[in-house]
């Protein structure tokens, strides 16, 4: 968060303060399940039996969502 930004969040009576609280969270909330399907990639790519990732169905339907159609980013305020 940028020095303004976290000036908002401090201040209870800012205006736009809850907006960017929620704003923060939605990205953090997406970041988080992001990770989470990342880590269930990666740890079936451990025991995956397939010669190649392009002939697992479940590599195949991880790889057809990559990349995300979410920010990369933290949203500014």
């Amino acid at each position: 968060m940028s020095l303004a930004e976290i000036r908002l969040v401090l201040h209870r009576d800012e205006e736009g303060r809850t907006e960017l609280i929620e704003q923060k969270l939605r990205w953090i909330r997406s970041q988080r399940a992001q990770l989470a399907d990342a880590e269930s990639f990666l740890e079936h790519v451990i025991g995956c039996r397939h010669d190649l990732l392009s002939r697992c169905p479940d590599c195949t339907r991880y790889a057809s969502t990559y990349p995300p159609n979410k920010q990369a980013r933290p949203p500014c305020g």
